[in-house]
């Protein structure tokens, strides 16, 4: 894909605080270009609200023991 994803553009303008950060909140589960980034970044957890059509970053995310889940908002 050509666009820059929302996930790649909040590591990017992340700087310093990718330290600090650990979490990460997506509204998509994260394609796998996108994945790769978050691991790199050093990030712990994925929490995102709807699946999007890649899965492969199940098993990156398990391999990397990054902690993934969706997020349900109750009464909605």
């Amino acid at each position: 894909c050509e666009a820059l994803h929302a996930e790649s553009n909040a590591l990017h303008f992340a700087g310093d605080r990718l330290e600090r950060a650990h979490s990460i909140y997506c509204l998509h589960l994260p394609c796998f270009k996108c994945a790769l980034e978050i691991c790199r970044a050093g990030i712990k957890e994925v929490v995102y609200v709807e699946d999007g059509s890649d899965k492969r970053c199940f098993g990156l995310f398990e391999q990397k023991r990054i902690d993934v889940r969706r997020y349900v908002a109750n009464g909605f």
